[in-house]
């Protein structure tokens, strides 16, 4: 990233997880807000971290099970996160 900073003489915008931009566009393209929405993810460093930059309630995919304090929610299987999510 430094050498295409330093070629074109400014800083680049990364679009892509964990970068804000990509976080705020996916929410401003579904009319929502942050506490509207939440990042169903199984990578802590792209899903999780990326999600919680912002601001937005970040649930960790683990069906082995993750680590505490990380993600707001951690579930083990789609009927759990089903019973998170509410009908």
């Amino acid at each position: 990233m430094e050498a295409v900073a330093s070629a074109a003489g400014a800083r680049p915008i990364v679009i892509g997880k964990p970068e804000p931009p990509l976080f705020e566009l996916a929410l401003q393209r579904m009319g929502l807000g942050v506490d509207d929405a939440a990042m169903v993810g199984d990578s802590i460093d792209s899903d999780v971290r990326g999600a919680r930059r912002i601001g937005m309630t970040a649930v960790l995919f683990a069906p082995k099970g993750g680590p505490d304090g990380v993600a707001h929610y951690v579930v083990k299987s789609m009927p759990q996160l089903k019973r998170l999510l509410g009908p």
